[in-house]
């Protein structure tokens, strides 16, 4: 199968499972959208890309931490990469001549398929308190950071992590979406 790359936006599909009894004072779907829009034009990124988006209870999240992470505890958010980079966001390793390495695409949607974020709707809301900020301002933080790590960000080391909370900031900021 060939996606093609695209001189155009790229499409950006978010598969949601999140539980109706989880409500936010704002459309987290269209935010969700609007900052990998954001992320994807600063990374400069021009395939089609998808990712699952699940929010979950602090039981639901301490299981799937212990289940991957072998860590007994709850966390805020989990990342879940599809693809290994070799460096942050560039695709060349399994794109070549336009010949796509099948282990990275969603053939249902025809889109590069990043991965799976899990976040923990609790510590959402006990973070926001925590850190004297707004429930959209964590949720956007979170998932921004998730999405980082989607796309072969990370920071083990001081200089990974200057590098990742640079690029998380630019992209909240441009968004306008400050503590």
């Amino acid at each position: 199968m060939k996606i093609m790359k695209v001189e155009r936006k790229s499409k950006i599909i978010i598969n949601f499972d999140v539980n109706d009894k989880y409500t936010f004072d704002f459309d987290y779907k269209i935010l969700a959208k609007k900052i990998s829009k954001r992320l994807i034009e600063i990374e400069n990124i021009d395939y089609d890309i998808s990712y699952n988006l699940l929010i979950v209870d602090k039981a639901k999240i301490k299981k799937i931490n212990k289940e991957y992470r072998n860590l007994n505890k709850i966390t805020d958010v989990l990342s879940f990469p599809n693809i290994d980079f070799k460096k942050p966001s560039n695709f060349k390793y399994y794109i070549k001549d336009d010949i796509y390495d099948i282990s990275i695409l969603d053939l249902s949607t025809k889109t590069i398929f990043l991965g799976d974020v899990v976040m923990c709707y609790d510590k959402i809301l006990s973070q926001s308190k925590l850190y004297n900020h707004s429930i959209k301002r964590e949720y956007s933080f979170l998932l921004v950071h998730s999405l980082l790590h989607l796309l072969g960000y990370d920071h083990i080391d001081i200089k990974d992590e200057r590098k990742m909370f640079k690029k998380q900031d630019e992209i909240l900021d441009s968004l306008n979406i400050i503590k």
